[in-house]
């Protein structure tokens, strides 16, 4: 088994001859704004 994280949130895993990509957003980095009011306004979905 290899397990390779890409991002905080997504994980590539390889089992048994099998390749799993586990991403809860399946979006391109930096695709979706900011919370609004965060102290540090440049940090984007996922980060």
């Amino acid at each position: 088994m290899q397990i390779h994280q890409i991002r905080n949130a997504t994980v590539k895993i390889t089992y048994a001859g099998n390749t799993f990509l586990v991403d809860p957003w399946l979006l391109p980095k930096e695709a979706m704004p900011g919370f609004e009011g965060l102290f540090i306004v440049r940090f984007v979905n996922p980060v």
